[in-house]
């Protein structure tokens, strides 16, 4: 278990009756999923209205390679990494994400969370959004991925998850997406997470990954980045300057713009890695830095 480092503030940044959103990255290893199950029951218990998201990258990567199908990664012609998604890697996906979803459900469970409930996005058309037009390089040449299922949630139907909640459930969500034209796309759910945290006008959105936050210096864990504001995105979108980041950074953009108090780049390998990110560990990210 790793060390936690408490940041900027000993009480928590939102208040006990608050929305609390909380994201579990794909990569984050499942011998973690005890202790963040454990801390996600824990704020249940007090009665704070929570909703969880999780990817499936690790568990997709595992699963292609039994299978025989490893995933590949493309560069787009604007130099930035995807992985692509073929109609034989969006099964994959599909499946790998709906067992961990299964697990995590299962989890919490068993520690008397009886109203978790494990949801994809596309019941109900919970997340809708447009397929990509992935523009890739291959030698010299551009072209264009035809078979490619790849998108970005662009809305979502708060009515069902504002009802689920209403029942006292807990949403536990997963990929995949749904498009315009009914099909089921891979789509990044940090941006996801953002969409759901702005529509609900959460008071925090919380990101665990598999390091304590935005690192300066990556991998040195001790140049961690405590505190950004709102303003820093910006920069730091633009110049991608930080690689895989930039995708929490336009989800932090999108939730703050919202109307979402605070969004924090957590550790998930920690003790109470969600109770410890409210009292800041981890990179808490602010319009304003007045806590």
């Amino acid at each position: 278990m790793v060390e936690a480092k408490i940041g900027i503030s000993s009480r928590e940044l939102i208040g006990p009756n608050d929305l609390l959103v909380v994201k579990i990255g794909g990569s984050i290893e499942e011998e973690y999923l005890d202790t963040i199950c454990n801390d996600i029951a824990g704020h249940y218990f007090d009665g704070r209205p929570i909703v969880i998201l999780h990817g499936g990258s690790r568990p997709t990567a595992v699963l292609a390679e039994q299978i025989g199908h490893p995933q590949e990664t493309v560069t787009t012609v604007s130099g930035h990494t995807s992985r692509r998604t073929d109609p034989e890697t969006l099964k994959i996906f599909t499946q790998a994400c709906a067992g961990l979803n299964r697990t995590i459900v299962a989890k919490l469970q068993e520690r008397g969370v009886s109203g978790a409930f494990g949801i994809s996005g596309i019941d109900g058309r919970l997340f809708e959004g447009r397929k990509k037009e992935l523009r890739i390089l291959q030698g010299d040449k551009k072209i264009i991925l035809k078979d490619d299922y790849t998108g970005r949630a662009e809305r979502m139907n708060d009515s069902l998850l504002s009802g689920l909640m209403g029942l006292e459930l807990l949403p536990v969500i997963c990929p995949p997406i749904i498009s315009s034209e009914n099909k089921m796309l891979n789509a990044d759910f940090d941006l996801a997470a953002g969409l759901l945290a702005a529509e609900l006008q959460a008071e925090a959105l919380v990101i665990l990954s598999n390091v304590p936050g935005l690192l300066r210096s990556y991998p040195d864990e001790a140049s961690l980045i405590e505190t950004m504001t709102a303003a820093d995105l910006e920069r730091l979108i633009a110049s991608n300057e930080y690689g895989n980041f930039r995708k929490k950074f336009m989800a932090a953009k999108q939730a703050i713009e919202g109307g979402v108090g605070n969004v924090i780049l957590a550790d998930g390998r920690i003790d109470k890695p969600i109770t410890s990110a409210l009292c800041g560990s981890g990179t808490v990210i602010s319009g304003s830095l007045d806590y």
